[in-house]
């Protein structure tokens, strides 16, 4: 009974995780690419309803501020830390000027 020998691994080891590893890369764009083929202007649309929701939301805080009673005051109190970092951007975004073409995205103008 001798020593137990040391098994070196296979040469090959490296070139294959080479492989795998282009192979996960590669299901990876492609599960991107059909993901952004079937899902993205649903996305896209989902993400224009939440700020189109919060803009309304932010505009009743404003009005509260404002003294025109459309909530009760303790529910907006409430809300207030949780969206005053949010009354930055939306400022910004209604004070742009905005095209009435940016509200027809499929109109072609040419």
């Amino acid at each position: 009974m001798g020593a137990p020998e040391a098994t070196t691994p296979p040469r090959g080891n490296s070139s294959m995780r080479g492989r795998v590893g282009r192979l996960h890369a590669c299901w990876k764009a492609m599960k991107e690419f059909v993901w952004g083929l079937t899902c993205l202007d649903l996305y896209r649309e989902a993400l224009r309803e939440k700020r189109k929701y919060q803009d309304v939301l932010n505009l009743v805080l404003l009005g509260e501020f404002l003294g025109v009673p459309l909530m009760n005051s303790t529910i907006t109190l409430r809300l207030l830390p949780h969206l005053f970092p949010q009354l930055k951007d939306w400022r910004q975004r209604q004070l742009t000027e905005q095209d009435i073409t940016d509200q027809l995205p499929d109109a072609h103008l040419h």
